[in-house]
């Protein structure tokens, strides 16, 4: 990249804000180093500026590795990049190390680029299977961490719900006990999960009428579920007609 390039896709890259001076977003460069760079510093936008702070200032790394959701952020990311890799590996024709090696950059940079809601885009994913869009479907109101410069829902808030799921059905076993939810070895407390529940609840319910208001507009189902979808969780790109060459 020259400087002025360089210095916008810096810009939107930690701000999380996937604007690029190219219409074809970072697809325009066909550079690996890029990609990847790119990649880590969409990583590192995705994570909570304090544990950051602590990490890099205080020289608390310990305290970044043992946070609960810093490690379902990293986790998440390693298991749907691979996913996602594994089915590109299986309906593209990979016949050297270099289209191995495009389609794991592809996978990884658009799991990323989505869970942290940046929005670039180095391939049109649009042209994968149809279960690899459902993929990404799944990922966009995800958001990354708290605290992070992130949109959606964040991973702690789907992190909180589906450990107090688990502890409901341990309850439904041994009505007695007594299983709070914790976080960090923190109690959450129930006015939280409340407020978690109602923030995901009005989220859904925000998404389903955009869906609905777009139907009426003359937009495809899917199309106008996918726009609501990244819209409300300031992702950018989404389905069809709204993907990312669209």
């Amino acid at each position: 990249m020259d400087a002025f390039d360089a210095i916008c896709h810096s810009l939107t890259t930690l701000a999380s804000g996937g604007y690029s001076t190219k219409n074809a977003s970072i697809a325009y460069w066909s550079s690996p180093i890029i990609h990847y760079i790119i990649i880590i510093f969409m990583i590192i936008s995705g994570t909570n500026f304090s544990l950051l702070y602590g990490a890099i200032v205080r020289r608390q790394g310990k305290k970044l590795i043992r946070d609960e959701e810093f490690r379902t952020y990293v986790i998440s990311l390693i298991i749907v990049a691979l996913t996602i890799f594994v089915g590109l590996m299986a309906t593209r024709n990979i016949e050297n190390w270099g289209d191995a090696e495009k389609s794991f950059r592809d996978a990884t940079f658009q799991t990323i680029a989505t869970i942290t809601t940046t929005g670039f885009s180095s391939s049109n994913y649009m042209t994968w299977h149809p279960i690899l869009w459902f993929i990404i479907l799944l990922l966009i109101p995800l958001g990354a961490s708290a605290g992070s410069t992130s949109g959606g829902v964040k991973i702690i808030r789907i992190h909180i719900i589906l450990k107090n799921i688990y502890y409901e059905f341990k309850r439904v076993m041994h009505p007695k006990a007594i299983r709070p939810v914790r976080v960090n070895k923190r109690i959450i407390s129930e006015n939280t999960l409340s407020n978690t529940y109602v923030f995901l609840s009005i989220f859904l319910i925000i998404t389903i009428l955009s869906t609905i208001i777009l139907m009426v507009c003359g937009v495809s189902p899917s199309e106008a579920f996918g726009c609501s979808l990244a819209s409300i969780a300031n992702v950018g790109p989404s389905l069809g007609n709204f993907g990312p060459v669209g």
